[in-house]
């Protein structure tokens, strides 16, 4: 053929006779599939009817592959925010949106070991990481159990949030259910570390409000999480709550209608204007 432009391709491949046919997708060429010949003989009808049914199924082939791509591309995305429940998030409709930032109704749950500075100080590294490993495990069983959202580990400390990014109708009950388990599960625990000579507690705290929600951080590394004056409060009252003590904010008490002792006298935290009635659970 004259008209073929494509000499050295021929020349490279060794063939006489090409056929080729478009590879459609909602009326969009994607692609092209090919068969050739070496000797030079001309392609039947149904050769050619039998490649345009091929290139319809590499059409659909492709395009399948393509979102298994994109899927694995969000999961690769996914692997960036620490909670399941973010994972889950981003993969659902609307679910980039609320990454960019929203604003929701939830609670906040600050837990912290006492004692905790002193032990990793006199400790061996190896002994400290046992105690994490120990510690994490036993406080991640209860967030599962209760359906919390694990907003990442900081050393001792960890932070917990419930109502985002999936709904929890009982959320500031749920909290008080898994702060009262985590002091249960810790006992044990402390009783194996006090016979190794490590005087360790734990304590939390627990505040119900609004606070903005999103991806914070950088390329490579995001972080999907609350902030805000609710999160702010509980931070300070888990500061204040004692070996083995669970201090709430009055709304969170409110909310999960939990038998509660409302402290003497309002407390004074840092960063918080006014003080606050607090109630130990």
């Amino acid at each position: 053929d004259e008209e073929y432009e494509h000499r050295d391709a021929q020349r490279l491949g060794g063939f006489r006779s090409l056929l080729s046919v478009p590879m459609f997708h909602r009326d969009e060429v994607i692609g092209v599939l090919s068969v050739f010949r070496t000797d030079l003989r001309p392609f039947t009808e149904d050769e050619v009817d039998r490649l345009s049914m091929f290139a319809e199924q590499a059409a659909l082939a492709t395009v399948t592959s393509q979102l298994a791509a994109s899927v694995e591309h969000q999961r690769v995305e996914l692997a960036r925010f620490p909670p399941q429940q973010v994972a889950d998030l981003i993969s659902s409709p609307g679910g980039q949106k609320l990454l960019e930032g929203h604003r929701s109704e939830i609670t906040v749950v600050f837990v912290d070991i006492r004692g905790f500075t002193e032990f990793s100080a006199l400790a061996e590294p190896e002994e400290v990481i046992s105690v994490l490993r120990e510690y994490h495990r036993e406080m991640g069983a209860h967030v599962t159990e209760q359906e919390g959202t694990l907003g990442g580990f900081q050393g001792d400390g960890l932070m917990v949030y419930f109502n985002d990014p999936y709904p929890v109708v009982d959320h500031a009950r749920r909290a008080v259910l898994m702060a009262r388990g985590m002091q249960d599960g810790f006992v044990p625990l402390a009783e194996t570390w006090r016979t190794q000579g490590f005087q360790l507690g734990l304590g939390v705290g627990i505040a119900t409000g609004y606070a903005t929600l999103g991806r914070i951080g950088y390329e490579g590394r995001y972080d999907y999480t609350p902030i805000g004056t609710t999160v702010n409060l509980a931070a300070r009252l888990c500061d204040k709550a004692g070996a083995g003590t669970i201090l709430a904010s009055q709304k969170t008490i409110a909310a999960a209608d939990v038998d509660a002792t409302l402290l003497a006298d309002p407390l004074e935290l840092k960063g918080i204007p006014q003080p606050v009635p607090v109630y130990e659970v």
